[in-house]
C-alpha cells in the first residue's frame, strides 16, 4: 500500500515544547509597539514629504527580520523536528503448515479419484499453490506418524513428495490423536512462529491415545490451529477387495472431524466442495494471511539543516547592518 504524498512527508516534532518560544518575536514587538516613546513636537512634518526615500530606508526593516529567521529556525531545531520517509513494503513469511495426510486402508475406498488418499493428495497440492510464502511439510498417518517432507519452502519438492504417497500396506487403524500431537512436536522442533495443522481423513480414528479432541486442545494452547478435511462422501462406497470392488458403508466421520476442528480453533471443510482448495486457504488466511504486507516508516532529523540555515540568515543580518545599512541603525 502507497502512502498519499502529503502523509509520506509529514512532519513530526521529538521536543514539541520548545515551540512555545515562538511567541517570543510578536510578543516583544507588541511591547515595542506599547511603550514606544513620543515623537518631538515639531510646528509641521510636511517638508519631508517632498523628500525622496531612498532603498536603504526602505529596506532598514531587513536586519530584523533576519534576526527574527534566525531565531525561529534555532526553536524550530530545538523542537526536533523529523520529516517521516515514505512507507518501505516488505512481505514477511506466512505460516507453517504441516499436512497431516491419512494413509490407512480406508483411504483405498473409491468414492475419490481415484481413490480418497488420491483426492487427498490432489487436495493437499492445490493447498501448497494458494500458499506461495509459507512453509509447508507433509506428515503421514495410520496407526502410527512419519514425516514425509519436512517444513520447506521449496514448493516444488512438496508436490513431488505428494505424488509418491501410497496406502500404509499394514492395518494398524488409524490414530488422528497420535499424529496431530506428532505434529505439534514437529513444530516445535522448526521453532514455528505460528503453526497450522492440516488434517486430511475420512475421520476414523479408532486407535491410539491421545484423542484427537484433546490433541487438538494441546495444539491451540501451543498457539497451532487444527484445520479438518474430510475426504469422501457419506452412504455405501465402493471399496476394492480380494473379490473385486464392493460397495460398503464407509462414510467420513464428520461430526468427529467438526470436534476436533473446534477444539483446535480451526475450521472443517469437506474435500467434496467445489472451492474446498479456497475455503482452506481462507481458513489459513485468518491465521496468517499468505503475503502480509509490512509497512515501516522511518524518520529523517532536520535540525542539521535548520542550523545551518539560521546560521545563513545571522551572517546575512550582520553583513546588512554592519556594511550596507551601517549608518541608518
Amino acid at each position: 500500500m502507497t502512502l498519499p504524498p502529503w502523509l509520506a512527508e509529514l512532519v513530526v516534532f521529538a521536543h514539541p515544547g520548545w515551540l512555545v518560544l515562538l511567541a517570543a518575536p510578536p510578543v516583544l514587538w507588541l511591547l515595542r509597539r506599547w511603550r514606544r516613546a513620543p515623537l518631538p513636537a515639531v510646528s509641521s512634518l510636511a517638508w519631508f514629504d517632498a523628500v525622496p526615500t531612498t532603498w536603504r530606508v526602505r529596506l532598514r526593516w531587513l536586519p530584523g527580520a533576519c534576526r527574527t529567521i534566525a531565531f525561529t529556525l534555532v526553536v524550530v531545531a530545538l523542537a526536533g523536528p523529523e520529516r517521516i520517509t515514505p512507507a518501505r513494503e516488505s512481505v514477511r513469511p506466512g505460516l507453517d503448515v504441516l499436512l497431516l495426510i491419512d494413509v490407512s486402508q480406508s483411504m483405498r475406498a473409491r468414492d475419490g479419484t481415484p481413490d480418497r488418499l488420491g483426492s487427498a493428495i490432489a487436495l493437499a497440492q492445490s493447498v501448497v499453490k494458494t500458499r506461495p510464502r509459507d512453509r509447508i511439510g507433509v506428515l503421514l498417518f495410520a496407526g502410527d506418524h512419519a514425516i514425509a517432507c519436512p517444513l520447506t519452502i521449496d514448493h516444488a519438492s512438496v508436490v513431488d513428495r505428494l505424488q509418491t504417497i501410497t496406502v500404509s500396506e499394514s492395518d494398524e487403524g488409524t490414530a488422528i490423536g497420535v499424529a496431530i500431537a506428532g505434529a505439534i512436536g514437529r513444530l516445535q522442533t522448526a521453532r514455528a512462529a505460528r503453526g497450522a495443522i492440516v488434517v486430511l481423513t475420512d475421520g476414523a480414528s479408532n486407535t491410539g491415545s491421545p484423542l484427537p479432541d484433546d490433541a487438538a486442545r494441546l495444539a491451540a494452547r501451543q498457539g497451532m490451529s487444527v484445520l479438518t478435511v474430510g475426504v469422501g462422501r457419506d452412504g455405501l462406497v465402493p471399496f476394492p477387495t480380494e473379490l473385486g470392488v464392493v460397495e460398503i458403508p464407509l462414510g467420513i466421520d464428520e461430526p468427529a472431524l467438526r470436534r476436533v476442528a473446534a477444539a483446535g480453533g480451526g475450521t472443517f471443510v469437506r474435500a467434496t466442495e467445489r472451492q474446498a482448495a479456497a475455503s482452506i486457504a481462507a481458513a489459513l488466511d485468518r491465521i496468517e494471511p499468505a503475503e502480509r504486507i509490512v509497512t515501516s516508516r522511518q524518520t529523517a532529523p532536520m535540525g542539521t539543516w535548520l542550523g545551518a540555515a539560521a546560521s545563513i540568515a545571522l551572517v546575512l543580518e550582520l553583513m546588512i547592518s554592519r556594511l550596507w545599512l551601517r549608518d541608518l541603525l
